[in-house]
């Protein structure tokens, strides 16, 4: 599946877009009365004004990254706990009725720890009703009725992590779309005052008229032979939404695989500036394969998700 992603269009870093907001700005304080003869009016200024502002004060991809992690530790950590006290009811439920029985069938808990959040919530609940089905038995094991209290309470839990999990990931994905999104258009604002300074002091003046340059590099001055990128980000189960260690990641125009880390999380440096094709390989899974863009001096974040190979992959995007 190939995914095309949002991206600038200008290769320097944001804080240079935020520098040149404000050298922008200065400029029209500069140069008022010109600009205005270009249209650059009071509610431009404003526009310009108001986007640079809200530039500044949107989250950066670390502190939204930051943000999932969180969700993320405490969904697993519920998970694990979880896991934890279903089998404590289990085991009563196996010596109560046989694992091979009808009734132990009934709690649906086979496959635990092949099941994704969703089922595992499900599974919790279905556990904690049949469990009080079924409680006269269980109590002859040691099942409590505040065990069984203390369980419910741990699947309503363990839901909610799921779901402020899904919530972190859905706000990082919408504010890094927002964010790219009023960048580029600040950045096409800045482009058309500094299209009509160049117009106005090319004859004139011409340090007036190199205030009004800009090289879309990664410092924002003469571009050289060749710009570099970084990129990085997280190799995770579509199913399971877990990470994935030891994937193998390779990025056109970059010597030999990159394997994913103990943390799910792959690193590529010194990545040509471009629209660089990624593949993914590991076994047990479908390869996978997309493309995105590599900014000159940015590290861009980039996640992996692949589908296990007992899944059909899905369609072609």
């Amino acid at each position: 599946m190939r995914r095309t992603v949002l991206v600038t269009i200008f290769k320097f870093a944001f804080s240079y877009l935020e520098h040149l907001a404000d050298k922008c700005l200065s400029l029209i304080t500069r140069d008022a009365t010109i600009l205005l003869t270009y249209g650059v009016d009071e509610d431009m200024i404003d526009e310009i004004t108001t986007m640079t502002d809200d530039f500044k004060n949107t989250p950066t991809d670390e502190e939204l990254l930051g943000f999932v992690s969180i969700a993320t530790e405490n969904r697993d950590a519920t998970c694990d706990q979880f896991k934890v006290e279903t089998r404590s009811i289990m085991v009563r439920a196996k010596k109560a009725f046989g694992e091979n029985s009808a009734t132990y069938r009934q709690f649906g808990t086979i496959g635990l720890d092949e099941m994704d959040f969703d089922q595992l919530v499900r599974c919790g609940r279905r556990v904690g009703r049949t469990a009080t089905l079924y409680f006269a038995k269980l109590a002859e094991k040691g099942l409590t009725q505040d065990m069984l209290d203390d369980y419910a309470l741990l699947v309503a839990k363990f839901d909610d992590e799921v779901d402020k999990k899904d919530d972190a990931v859905a706000v990082r994905d919408k504010a890094t779309e927002d964010r790219i999104i009023l960048a580029n258009n600040l950045y096409s604002k800045i482009i058309e005052v500094f299209e009509y300074g160049k117009n106005y002091w090319v004859n004139k003046s011409e340090a007036y008229y190199n205030d009004y340059i800009i090289y879309n590099t990664k410092d924002g001055q003469q571009p050289v032979e060749e710009e570099f990128g970084d990129a990085h980000g997280l190799v995770k189960n579509t199913v399971s939404d877990q990470i994935i260690v030891g994937a193998e990641v390779v990025l056109e125009g970059v010597d030999g695989p990159i394997v994913s880390n103990s943390s799910g999380v792959w690193t590529g440096t010194h990545i040509p500036t471009s629209t660089v094709s990624i593949t993914c390989t590991k076994s047990g899974f479908n390869n996978y394969q997309a493309a995105f863009n590599v900014v000159a001096g940015e590290d861009i974040t980039f996640d992996i998700s692949m589908t296990p190979s007992e899944n059909p992959p899905p369609p072609d995007t």
